[in-house]
């Protein structure tokens, strides 16, 4: 959620401020955006794929 936040603010803030106020390091920032997604998170958003999914099909 943090990283989510400081990039979505990154545009009005700068990320070292931001970085400071959230208690990350800039690096870890960085470093997430190359990160692959992990299991819980793809579980997540297929879980919600799914349910949106669901009553638009058999109709």
């Amino acid at each position: 959620m943090r990283y989510g936040s400081i990039k979505s603010l990154r545009q009005s803030h700068s990320v070292a401020l931001m970085c400071r106020v959230f208690n990350v390091s800039e690096s870890s920032f960085y470093a997430q955006r190359t990160r692959p997604l992990c299991n819980r998170m793809v579980n997540l958003m297929s879980m919600r794929l799914n349910n949106e999914d669901a009553g638009r099909f058999g109709r």
